[in-house]
Order: structure tokens, then C-alpha cells, then sequence
């Protein structure tokens, strides 16, 4: 390994000055190259070099690139060289195939950058490509994400759901090319005597087809139709981009779940305790929950908030579902923005709920009640005169 980092050293002291390099021909003063770099969602060593070099001047000029791949600690992870490549007037793309690297250095565990096939560790990099004896310096950044489907938690297939009102909860896919925050849909519908699943989503009514789901959990209303004790239900989300159009891929999907819908009280395992913010007392703004459970192989626990009408309960809104952190559930939620989009006076009292769920199903839920108030203004400072 040290003599790995001596010889990225050494590379990047050759590039310091724009000399010209034996078997190059420096590029002529009127002769100007640009350098894109066109992977839209890199995933493979293959996507480093989908490249494309635009030579506005005469052809024949030689040149290599420099690469360089820091991870988000601004961390060196990879170095190399490629061969020489003779300039065409014009517009030229490369590809892997035609590249030949030499002088590569790797950190640990980064080899893949350097490796023909390989599939690129996940992570948030920059990705700087130099044009030598230019010495242009072009600096993209890098994000790696593996695709991940979206996954069913809660119900299980052919789980028993005891509760009136159940919460559905799925998690967020990752779909390469695609940034920013999913909303979804999910349709529910009954299962006849023999019917298989898949058939039943697509040809029976619906019993609730709900749009546009901010979170990865959801809640059957109370104004929709009871269930029915003794009968199969099935049911399925799919994943829409920001713009409100479904995306035209598997991993969008979860897999068409099943359950058997048999009311009562559930036998909680556990039930998980809310440390933060403190029961009883009110809060405002931006607030830290914070929820403790045992076993610590709970694997998501499911925040909820209430504010009960002079008319009824109400429904619960879902404020996230967490995966546990070192310790704890935890996460930030603004409870007088809530407040604001439910129409609520401030000084209304709130419910909040949190479900555990683990690798078998329902473990337990808690719910804390206090009151959200106004959020107190900032004091505005003084230049200290009078």
C-alpha cells in the first residue's frame, strides 16, 4: 500500500505544470478540446469512461486524462492514467473498451474503480478528469446507488391483522436516474374463495385506492368501509416520481401482499416508550422524537399524529418510518406546521403514536398526548442604543 500512495504522488506531481509528455504532441494554441462526461446514473466501471472529447482545431493532437475519485470525506480513493489518445476534429466519445489505464492506485475496498465488470461501491464521490497536457481539470460529482425495490413491511404475506384501522408500510425503493422524493399509491382490495392474488388486484373492486402518499406508511381511513372479519384481502404499492407520473419499473413495485383480517386485541411483544418530547407537556416547532424499544432487533418503528376534532377522532397522519439508529428511533418533526395544514388551533391537544415493527410482524404501539403551541417569535436583537 505505501508504495501504492508513492506512486499516486508521484503522478500527481507530473501534472503540475503543463509540460508535454514523451509520445504526445502538445495541442496548438488555436486548438481548444472540451470534455463531458455522459453516465446519467453510473453504476459500473464501464459508466467512468462514457466520456466525450470535442476537438474544435485540426486532428492528430495527442492527449491522456488524469482521474481522480474522492469520496464525501474528500478522501483520494482512486487514481490512473489512461493511454495516449489521438484527437479527431470534432465530436469523439470513448468507451471502456477502448480504454488502457496505467499508474492506477486504489484505497482498500475501492478496487472496482480500476476493474473491467465490477460493479462501483455505493457512496456520494467527485469525479475530476484532467486533460493532459491541457491540463483542463473537469469535476463532476459521482452517486453510486445500487437499485433496491420497494419492499413490503407491514402486513406481512398471509399475515393476521387484528387491527380495525391497519397501517400499511413499505420501503422507499432506490431507482437509478432517479433523484428526489417518490409519493405513492396503494390499492386494497378483497380476495375471493380459490382467487390468486394478482388476478384480484387487477379485476375487483377496490376497497381503497388511496394517491399520492408523501410517506412510506399509511393508514386504513376511518371513512372508508369496515373490514371484514374472516376475509383475504391483497394489496400492493406502487412507487410515482415528483411530478405525479408512475415509474415504469419492477423495483416501483412491491410484490402483491396478502392478509387475513381477524379483529381483536393484539398481544404486543413490547411496546415501545417514548423518551422524547416529554409526555404531558407541550411543545412547538421543530421536535425531536425520540422512541427506545428492546429487543434491538426492532427493525422500523412508525410515527403517527392526531389531532382529535370536536367531531370524532379523526385520522392519523404519518410523520415517517424509521429505521433504528444507533440507539434509538429518532427523527426531527414540525409540529407547528402540522398544526398549520390540519386547521387546528394552537393549544389543540395532540396524539402521537408510535408502532413497532419487527421481522415477524406487530410487535406494539404506544401513544403520549400533549399539546402543540405557538411557536415562540425570535427576539429581535438590539444595536443598543435608546
Amino acid at each position: 500500500m505505501r508504495a501504492h500512495r508513492l506512486l499516486a504522488a508521484a503522478v500527481l506531481a507530473v501534472l503540475v505544470a503543463p509540460v508535454a509528455v514523451p509520445g504526445t504532441t502538445a495541442l496548438a494554441q488555436d486548438q481548444v478540446v472540451s470534455l463531458d462526461w455522459l453516465a446519467s446514473s453510473p453504476l459500473r466501471y464501464e459508466h467512468l469512461w462514457d466520456i466525450s472529447l470535442t476537438c474544435e482545431g485540426a486532428a492528430g493532437s495527442v492527449v491522456y486524462l488524469h482521474v481522480e475519485v474522492c469520496d464525501a470525506a474528500r478522501r483520494t480513493v482512486f487514481v490512473a492514467n489512461t493511454q495516449d489518445i489521438r484527437l479527431a476534429h470534432g465530436e469523439d466519445t470513448l468507451s471502456a473498451d477502448g480504454i488502457r489505464l496505467s499508474d492506477i492506485w486504489t484505497e482498500d475496498g475501492f478496487d472496482a474503480f480500476a476493474t473491467p465488470g465490477s460493479l462501483l461501491p455505493d457512496g456520494d464521490y467527485t469525479y475530476t478528469v484532467t486533460l493532459v497536457p491541457e491540463m483542463t481539470t473537469h469535476t463532476f460529482p459521482l452517486r453510486v446507488r445500487k437499485p433496491k425495490p420497494l419492499a413490503a413491511v407491514w402486513p406481512m404475506d398471509e399475515a393476521e391483522v387484528q387491527d380495525s384501522f391497519p397501517l400499511f408500510a413499505w420501503t422507499e425503493p432506490v431507482l437509478p436516474g432517479i433523484d428526489g422524493e417518490f409519493v405513492y399509491s396503494l390499492r386494497l382490495v378483497e380476495v375471493g374463495g380459490g382467487e390468486a392474488c394478482s388476478l384480484a388486484l387487477r379485476h375487483n373492486d377496490c376497497v381503497l385506492e388511496e394517491c399520492n402518499i408523501p410517506g412510506t406508511a399509511f393508514r386504513y381511513p376511518r371513512q372508508c368501509p369496515r373490514l371484514e372479519p374472516g376475509r383475504t384481502y391483497a394489496w400492493q404499492v406502487q412507487a410515482w416520481d415528483s411530478a405525479g407520473v408512475p415509474v415504469d419499473t419492477e423495483c416501483a413495485w412491491n410484490r402483491v401482499g396478502s392478509f387475513v383480517y381477524k379483529p381483536g386485541r393484539p398481544d404486543p411483544k413490547l411496546k415501545p416508550r417514548f423518551i422524547a418530547p416529554d409526555t404531558g407537556k407541550p411543545f412547538a416547532g421543530q421536535t425531536l422524537v425520540r422512541v427506545a424499544v428492546e429487543p434491538e432487533d426492532a427493525g422500523y418503528c412508525v410515527l403517527e399524529y392526531l389531532f382529535p376534532s370536536d367531531t370524532g377522532d379523526g385520522s392519523w397522519m404519518t410523520i415517517g418510518v424509521l429505521e433504528r439508529g444507533r440507539e434509538h428511533f429518532c427523527t426531527s418533526w414540525d409540529a407547528s406546521e402540522a398544526a398549520k395544514q390540519a386547521g387546528v388551533p394552537t393549544g389543540r391537544p395532540c396524539r402521537l403514536r408510535a408502532t413497532v415493527l419487527g421481522n415477524d410482524g406487530q410487535w406494539g404501539s404506544s401513544v403520549m398526548q400533549a399539546a402543540v403551541q405557538p411557536q415562540p417569535k425570535r427576539r429581535r436583537r438590539g444595536c443598543g442604543c435608546r
